[in-house]
C-alpha cells in the first residue's frame, strides 16, 4: 500500500501522514536466482587461505571457466571448473580496507542452441561476471612494514552479544558521520545505557541497514 502522503505538521490536512506509523506485511515472496552469478565471501581477512567461490546457475559440463583474482591473491585449485579456491596475501600498506577487488570469470564453450539462451548466458560468455570483494586488516597485519602499526581504528569491548555477526567490520562502518562502533560506545558512555539497549538502538532503530548486524534481539 501507499502513505496518504507527505508528512505535515497540520494534522487537519486529510492528506497527510502523520508520525509515527506502522507497515504490517502478509508475507515476502523470494525468487531463486536464475542468472550465473558467483558465489563466496565478498569480505575477506588479508592472508586469509583457502577461500571457495563458486559459480552458480550454469551447466557446468564442457564449459572452461578462466578465472581472474585480485593482486597477491592466488588459485590453489580448480582453475578452469566452476568452482575454486583462492588464498590471500595482500599487502595494505597501512590501509584498513582495500575495496574493488574484483573475482572475475568468463566462461569459454557455452553452446546458445543446447543450453537455453538468456542475458546472464550471454554476459558470461562474451565478457565474463564479476563479484567484487573488500580484503580488510583490522589488526595491521598485512601492512606492508610488517610490524605492529597504529592503525588508527577504535578497539571496542563489547560484541552486543553477537559476536559472529557483530565483527570488527560491522563495528567501523560509518554511518553519516559516524561509525556503528562509535554511535554504541557514545551510548553506553554518555547516556549510560546498557550494551544491550546501545546496540539496539544503533542497530534496529537508527541505522538497520549498516549495523543491524549488531542488534541482540534477531
Amino acid at each position: 500500500g501507499n502513505w496518504p502522503g507527505n508528512p505535515d505538521e497540520d494534522s487537519s490536512d486529510r492528506f497527510a501522514t502523520v508520525f509515527p506509523q506502522r507497515l504490517e506485511v502478509d508475507y515476502v515472496r523470494v525468487y531463486e536466482g536464475v542468472f550465473p552469478r558467483i558465489v563466496g565471501k565478498n569480505v575477506v581477512d588479508c592472508s586469509e587461505k583457502d577461500v571457495e567461490y563458486e559459480i552458480v546457475n550454469i551447466e557446468s559440463e564442457g564449459i572452461l571457466f578462466i578465472w581472474e583474482v585480485p593482486q597477491n591473491a592466488t588459485i590453489k585449485k580448480g582453475q578452469g571448473t566452476s568452482r575454486i579456491l583462492v588464498s590471500f596475501d595482500s599487502t595494505t600498506m597501512e590501509r584498513n580496507i582495500i575495496d574493488s577487488e574484483i573475482i572475475h570469470v568468463q566462461a569459454i564453450g557455452i553452446d546458445n542452441h543446447s543450453i537455453s539462451a538468456s542475458i546472464g548466458l550471454a554476459k558470461l560468455d562474451e565478457s565474463g561476471i564479476g563479484m567484487r570483494v573488500k580484503i580488510v586488516d583490522f589488526s595491521g597485519k598485512c601492512s606492508s612494514t610488517k610490524k605492529e602499526v597504529n592503525t588508527g581504528l577504535n578497539e571496542y569491548n563489547f560484541d552486543c552479544g553477537r559476536p559472529s555477526t557483530c565483527t570488527a567490520f560491522v563495528l567501523h562502518k560509518t554511518t553519516d558521520e559516524f561509525t556503528c562502533g562509535e554511535r554504541i560506545e557514545w551510548l553506553i558512555n554518555e547516556k549510560d545505557m546498557d550494551e544491550n539497549d546501545a546496540c539496539k538502538e544503533v542497530g534496529y532503530k537508527q541505522f538497520h541497514g549498516h549495523c543491524g548486524p549488531c542488534n541482540p534481539f534477531t
